[in-house]
């Protein structure tokens, strides 16, 4: 199991080689296990506990990630935290993998640009890694409930069972949608098929004549 620190040093590689211009971000310092004389000091300085460990700027909103190990659970300070960034106009998300925040940006059309090393640096960085190939390391698995952010600490995160079948309804959907757009597509071609055969009909009944026939 990675410790918290692990997910947020992997997390702060990737960004500082993806994200381009445009968006600002930067990882919080936590409070830490710091001295209690230390902790007073930084109450009085104003910094405070529970700010996400991940703060990014595009567009003009804010964004908070807070980062979590499988087994992390959120404390009290960063509970009351949320609301307050949420009435401020932030958004909030919690993201128990490096996965799961590539998903955030994804869903808030956050530009990521490509890795500066290149795609074979990649490959080998990949295979020396074990994972699986293409240009991304972070292979997004629909189905595995770390890799799905969390918008609402109070809302249970979904099983891999209800991930199923969330995933299988979305199949029935495409399927269906592709079905009725190729059945749509069928009738656009019957109906320019038969357009000849109604024109010529037209011109019989108004000139009162039979015409040449229609090609088929």
């Amino acid at each position: 199991m990675f410790r918290e620190h692990e997910v947020q040093r992997a997390l702060a590689e990737l960004l500082a080689r993806r994200l381009g211009p445009g968006v600002w971000w930067t990882m919080v310092d936590a409070f830490g296990p710091f001295r209690p004389w230390i902790v007073a000091l930084r109450r009085a300085r104003g910094i405070r506990s529970g700010v996400p460990d991940l703060l990014l700027l595009h567009r003009g909103r804010l964004t908070a990630i807070e980062m979590k190990t499988s087994a992390g659970r959120l404390t009290e300070s960063q509970k009351t935290m949320r609301p307050e960034l949420l009435a401020a106009g932030a958004r909030w998300f919690c993201c128990y993998s490096v996965e799961a925040v590539l998903q955030v940006l994804k869903r808030l059309r956050v530009p990521l640009q490509a890795d500066p090393r290149g795609a074979a640096a990649v490959r080998k960085w990949k295979r020396r890694l074990g994972l699986p190939g293409g240009e991304e390391p972070y292979a997004f698995d629909p189905l595995n409930p770390l890799h799905h952010p969390v918008e609402d600490p109070a809302v249970p995160r979904p099983s891999r069972r209800q991930l199923l079948a969330r995933e299988q309804r979305k199949a029935e959907a495409r399927n269906r949608t592709r079905r009725l757009r190729a059945r749509a597509r069928r009738r656009a071609a019957r109906t320019v098929r038969a357009q000849p055969r109604l024109e010529q009909r037209n011109t019989e009944a108004a000139s009162g004549q039979p015409g040449p026939p229609a090609a088929a």
